[in-house]
C-alpha cells in the first residue's frame, strides 16, 4: 500500500502540475470527508460487534448497511447543494466534478462494510485485498490517462467513480468464499450499532477535521495551485503510514475478544503503542531527512515549494501514526467517548491555528498547526490510556529490549519470506514451462 501510494502520488503531480494537482485534491475534498460522516460510524460498530459477538455477524452487517444508507442519501444530496458554497474558489467545472464524486459516498458504503466485517473475523488476507483493490483502480486509470494524454483533473475523478462499482464483485466474492453472509437485523442490532457507532463518528468527525480540515479550508480559500503543493507535502509525509495503520488495524478485533482479561487487554495496548512509537519515530526521521532529495527527484522539480511544509509535516505524522495506534486501542476497550474527548481538544487548536496562520503563513502554517494539533491529541490520548489500564505514560512511549527484539525479529522473518518467495518463482516459472511444453 505504501508503495501503491506513493505511485499514485508521483504520476498525479507530474501528470496534472501543481495546478492541477490540486484542482484533484479540491474534488476529492469534501466527498471524502462526508464519506466518513455519512456511515454514522457503522464501519467501527461492525467490526467491535462482529469479532466480540461473531454468531451474529450478519445480522450486524444488516445493521450497519441498513443505517449507513440513510447516512448516504442524506449525505450525498446535502453535499450536491451546498458543493457551490464549499468550493467557492474554484471553477464551475471542478464544483461539478466534486458533485459526481458524491458518489464515493455510496462506494465507500458497500465496500467498508464487507471489509471491516473480514477484519473482525481475522480474514486480513482477504481484507487487505479490498484495501488494495480501491488502490489499484486509481494506478490503472493514472497509466491510461498518461498514455492518452489526459492533463484534467475532472475526467480522472468521473472516471475512479465509474470504475470503481467493478469492486463490488470482490467484496462479495471474498465475503462468500470466508463463510460470510447477510441477514435482515433485528431491533436489538440496530439499536446496539446505533448506540456505539454514533459516538465513533462523533470521534472520527473531529479526527477527519483535524487531518483534513487544512485541504478542505485550502479547497475554499487558496489558488489550486497551492494546494497542489501542499497534497505533494502530505503525500510525502504519509508514506510510512500503511505501515502504522497495519499495526492499529489488528488492535481493536484483540482487544474487543479480550473484553474480559482486563489485565491482558491493558497489556496489549502498552505494547502496541510502544511499538507504534519506535516505527513512527524511525519512519519520521527517514521521510524529513529525506524530503530534499526525495520530492523533486520523485515528484517533479516543480514541486520544490512542498519541502519546507513536508519536513514539518513528517514530524507530524509520526505523531499521527502514534494517535492511531492510542486511538484503537482504547477504542477497542469498549471506550470511544475516550478517544472523542482527544479528538475535540484537538480540534479546537486545529481550527483556530488555521484560523490565525493560513493566511499570513499559507502551506507552511497549515503543516504547523497540523504539528501542534497532533501533539495534542497525543497528550491527551496519553492521559486516557493512563486512566484506563492503570498504566504510567512511560509504559506507552518508552520501548523495552522485547520491543526491539520484536520488531528485528519479524523483519528478519519478513525478509526470510521474501527470499524464499523470491527463489521459488525461477522454479514456478520453470514448472509452467515444462507444462506448456507438454
Amino acid at each position: 500500500m505504501s508503495v501503491l501510494g506513493v505511485f499514485t502520488g508521483v504520476v498525479a503531480a507530474r501528470l496534472l502540475g501543481p495546478k492541477g494537482r490540486g484542482e484533484l485534491a479540491a474534488i476529492q475534498a469534501w466527498p471524502s470527508a462526508l464519506a466518513v460522516l455519512a456511515l454514522l460510524g457503522t464501519s467501527e460498530a461492525v467490526l467491535y460487534f462482529c469479532a466480540r459477538e461473531p454468531r451474529r455477524r450478519a445480522e450486524y452487517l444488516g445493521a450497519a448497511l441498513l443505517i449507513g444508507t440513510v447516512g448516504a442519501l442524506v449525505f450525498s444530496l446535502a453535499g450536491f447543494f451546498a458543493m457551490p458554497w464549499l468550493l467557492a474558489s474554484q471553477s464551475p467545472a471542478i464544483v461539478w466534478g466534486a458533485r459526481v464524486f458524491l458518489f464515493q459516498i455510496w462506494l465507500y458504503l458497500l465496500i467498508s462494510m464487507p471489509a471491516e466485517v473480514l477484519r473482525a473475523g481475522g480474514h486480513f488476507v482477504a481484507w487487505n485485498i479490498l484495501r488494495i483493490c480501491p488502490m489499484l483502480v486509481w494506478v490503472g486509470i493514472f497509466v491510461v490517462a498518461w498514455l492518452t494524454g489526459v492533463r484534467r483533473a475532472v475526467p480522472l475523478a468521473s472516471a475512479y467513480i465509474a470504475v470503481g462499482w467493478l469492486l463490488l464483485g470482490p467484496a462479495i466474492v471474498l465475503l462468500r468464499r470466508n463463510g460470510f453472509s447477510l441477514a435482515r437485523p433485528r431491533r436489538i442490532e440496530v439499536a446496539e450499532t446505533l448506540k456505539f457507532g454514533l459516538p465513533a463518528v462523533s470521534t472520527f468527525m473531529p479526527r477527519m477535521l483535524n487531518l483534513r480540515l487544512d485541504q478542505i479550508l485550502m479547497a475554499g480559500l487558496l489558488p489550486p495551485a497551492a494546494l497542489g503543493q501542499y497534497v505533494v507535502a502530505v503525500a510525502w509525509s504519509g508514506a510510512g503510514t500503511p505501515l502504522i495503520h497495519g499495526l492499529s488495524s489488528v488492535i481493536v478485533p484483540k482487544l474487543a475478544g479480550r473484553s474480559g482479561e482486563g489485565a491482558a487487554g491493558s497489556e496489549l495496548l502498552a505494547r502496541a503503542a510502544r511499538l507504534g512509537t519506535l516505527v513512527a519515530a524511525l519512519l519520521a526521521f527517514a521521510l524529513m531527512v529525506l524530503a530534499p532529495m526525495g520530492i523533486p527527484f520523485f515528484f517533479g522539480l516543480r514541486f520544490g515549494e512542498s519541502i519546507r511544509a513536508a519536513k514539518i509535516l513528517a514530524i507530524a505524522g509520526g505523531v499521527a501514526g502514534l494517535n492511531m495506534v492510542l486511538s484503537e486501542g482504547i477504542r477497542g476497550m469498549g471506550r470511544p467517548a475516550s478517544v472523542l474527548r482527544a479528538e475535540l481538544a484537538a480540534l479546537v487548536v486545529t481550527a483556530g491555528g488555521l484560523w490565525l496562520l493560513l493566511r499570513p503563513l499559507g502551506i507552511y502554517g497549515a503543516a504547523l498547526v497540523s504539528l501542534i494539533a497532533y501533539a495534542v491529541t497525543t497528550c491527551w490520548l496519553l492521559f486516557e490510556a493512563r486512566m484506563v489500564t492503570g498504566f504510567a505514560i512511560a509504559d506507552f512511549l518508552l520501548p523495552r529490549v522485547e520491543d526491539f527484539h520484536f520488531i528485528t525479529g519479524a523483519v528478519r522473518e519478513f525478509a526470510q519470506i521474501g527470499l524464499c518467495a523470491a527463489d521459488s518463482v525461477p522454479k514456478v516459472l520453470a514448472r509452467a514451462l515444462r507444462r506448456g511444453n507438454s
